[in-house]
């Protein structure tokens, strides 16, 4: 989504934000009690997505210095 958001001229434009609301968490917390995100989906981890988003080399398509955030939404609910 990154690559797109550059490359097709919408951070240009001004969207400047990526957000992943939800289904990006297992569903089973880590040992520590932590979430962690789903292997399947995002096999390098979420920090790994953001360090991505957020480099240079993202926004060869224009402006290099203008970067893109990313947010992860964590949703209070019970899985059953």
């Amino acid at each position: 989504m990154a690559d797109i958001l550059v490359g097709e001229g919408y951070r240009d434009a001004g969207y400047e934000f990526i957000c992943i609301d939800d289904c990006w968490m297992e569903r089973q917390r880590d040992e520590q009690g932590r979430l962690t995100a789903d292997a399947k989906r995002f096999p390098s981890g979420i920090k790994h997505l953001a360090d991505y988003v957020r480099q240079p080399h993202v926004s060869h398509y224009s402006a290099p210095e203008r970067s893109i955030a990313m947010t992860v939404f964590v949703c209070a609910f019970v899985f059953s």
